[in-house]
């Protein structure tokens, strides 16, 4: 193995996807959508549709109401 400067090794960890960044794209492949959409669902902006909540559901076998909850915030419209 060939010695590698601090900078060539941190280079390469840059490169790499975040866990973060690897579970919207599970997500997004799960729910055939894009990562754009998976982050506006994050970000509550959005609700994906009810056969896109199940498709996550079963993926990650928790019910779909604890992985969406309802945003109060939202709700009320403020």
């Amino acid at each position: 193995m060939r010695n590698k400067s601090l900078k060539q090794m941190y280079d390469e960890l840059i490169e790499q996807p975040t866990p973060a960044a690897l579970f919207i794209d599970e997500v997004a492949r799960v729910a055939n959508r894009s990562t754009s959409a998976v982050r506006k669902w994050l970000n509550g902006d959005v609700q994906p549709d009810v056969n896109t909540m199940i498709a996550i559901s079963q993926h990650f076998g928790v019910p779909y109401d604890v992985l969406f909850p309802i945003n109060e915030k939202k709700s009320n419209g403020k």
